[in-house]
């Protein structure tokens, strides 16, 4: 995300998992703030984040994205976020607006 080496945050050991009381340094750029900066209105991430969730502001959504679309840890069925807003998406169609 930020384009240089995990190691330079000290993140070489693996993937940040929820439970780990770290993340991405939240002073670190990286790309959807990059796009927000260049006008881009809307900018998703569909997948995974393990880049921390332990504290607010490792959260994608406080990190430049506008909409986060992952499934819950173990698998199981999307859930789409919004700022404020929460829903469960279908397997075969989860479209976004």
């Amino acid at each position: 995300m930020t384009g240089r080496h995990p190691i330079r945050y000290g993140m070489m050991r693996g993937v940040v998992m929820g439970y780990h009381d770290y993340g991405l340094d939240p002073e670190a750029t990286i790309v959807p703030q990059v796009l927000a900066a260049a006008g881009y209105e809307h900018r998703g991430l569909v997948g995974k984040w393990h880049l921390g969730l332990s504290r607010r502001e490792y959260h994608p959504l406080e990190r430049g994205f506008t909409r986060f679309v992952r499934e819950h840890a173990g698998g199981g069925s999307p859930v789409a976020r919004r700022r404020g807003e929460r829903r469960r998406c279908r397997r075969r169609a989860a479209q976004l607006p």
